[in-house]
């Protein structure tokens, strides 16, 4: 019986469940910020701002336990797990826009995000 030999293109992400998984696209993942126009990798089980600070990209954070809000970015595609998080960290009409928490989000695909730019006042 031969050995198994993992492929380069099988990747594993970390899943809700607390275990490994394959990537629903077989590949590594991947996140992009829009406007900055690099390809962030992703590894296993890292939030998108592990990821994304990993990369060098700046990006706004604080807590990074889903209590402040700081880390607040749409996500534009893709799909993502959120963990467990502040009830009061986004409003319902903001989830309801597609208002992440890139500290307390995991990706389970190629995504892309936009940072919000804060509002005066």
């Amino acid at each position: 019986m031969p050995a198994f030999k993992p492929s380069l293109a099988m990747a594993f992400v970390w899943g809700p469940n607390n275990c490994y998984h394959r990537s629903r696209q077989g590949r590594p993942m991947q996140i992009t910020l829009e406007g900055d126009g690099r390809l962030i990798p992703v590894e296993a089980g890292d939030t998108i701002l592990a990821s994304l600070l990993r990369a060098g990209v700046p990006f706004p954070f604080s807590c990074q336990t889903g209590n402040c809000g700081t880390c607040k970015c749409e996500l534009v595609s893709g799909e993502v797990v959120e963990l467990e998080r502040s009830e009061h960290a986004l409003a319902a009409d903001e989830r309801a826009r597609g208002i992440i928490l890139v500290c307390r989000s995991e990706v389970r695909g190629d995504a892309t995000v936009r940072l919000i730019e804060p509002t005066a006042g």
